[in-house]
């Protein structure tokens, strides 16, 4: 939904810019072809992005872009991505903008370690509203593996329409109830996952389960698959038949719950 009035804010201002405004349109339509999975536009507007203008931008306009490149490069796998979200959560608390610094924070846990779930609770303490409560459950859920606590905080974000931090806090309550073996919860919250799966296929959280619960076989198929091999070529590479190759692929897609190659990429 975002796509089309970026774009066209971008083309009226190719004619006249107000100061800043290029680079904040740039950096959010590169944030936002990545979340629709369009990775080549996004690579490309990327390029267009500069962190440094030729004007001195606002505190606000500056954090804008740096904040949408760098969820942009971590929705990718760039590294960097997530570098960046903890320099600047690191440098926005040192200012006292516990707003700015929670939300870069919050970006840059997915994953994240304890220390960051840690500190990601104590800054949002320090903050009021939906988005503070969403992050402080989220960071209490990953740090003591509560599935129960984010789905908390993916009811909060869905009453506010936020699909991909939604997706994300069900994503990781459904590893944290696969762990504990909770059958209960794990039905609804693979209904819920397979739902939000359409509206952000390409949300970049790994599954740290991934390598435990697949069996050794199953791991060795699914890193050729996730590497481009056809079926065939994976077969031959293992000295197996084609048909083994399939029933391996089945039992890893299921218990990964995912539904496409191009998915493995994210877990493994």
């Amino acid at each position: 939904m975002a796509i089309e009035p970026l774009r066209s804010a971008l083309a009226q201002m190719a004619v006249r810019a107000s100061k800043g405004s290029v680079e904040v349109a740039n950096a959010a339509l590169a944030f936002a072809y990545v979340q629709a999975s369009e990775t080549a536009m996004a690579r490309e507007q990327l390029a267009k992005t500069k962190l440094e203008s030729g004007e001195v931008l606002a505190w606000s306009e500056k954090w804008v872009v740096e904040f949408c490149t760098s969820m942009a490069r971590r929705w990718l796998g760039d590294p960097r991505g997530k570098e960046q979200l903890i320099s600047a959560a690191a440098r926005e608390a040192q200012h006292g903008r516990f707003t700015t610094a929670g939300i870069s924070l919050y970006g840059a846990t997915i994953p994240g370690t304890n220390d960051e779930f840690a500190l990601l609770e104590t800054i949002s303490q320090k903050r009021q509203g939906n988005l503070a409560q969403i992050a402080e459950l989220t960071g209490r859920g990953c740090r003591t593996r509560s599935a129960q606590l984010l789905m908390q905080a993916a009811d909060v974000a869905a009453q506010l329409n936020l699909d991909a931090v939604e997706s994300r806090c069900v994503r990781f309550a459904l590893e944290f109830a696969e762990r504990d073996g909770d059958s209960n919860m794990l039905a609804t919250l693979r209904a819920r996952a397979n739902h939000l799966e359409a509206d952000v296929p390409g949300l970049p959280v790994p599954s740290t389960l991934a390598t435990k619960i697949l069996t050794s076989r199953e791991r060795e198929v699914v890193r050729l698959a996730a590497n481009g091999l056809a079926n065939r070529e994976i077969a031959t590479e293992l000295g197996v038949t084609i048909r083994t190759v399939e029933g391996h692929l089945y039992q890893a897609f299921a218990k990964l719950h995912v539904t496409t190659r191009g998915e493995l990429n994210r877990l493994l």
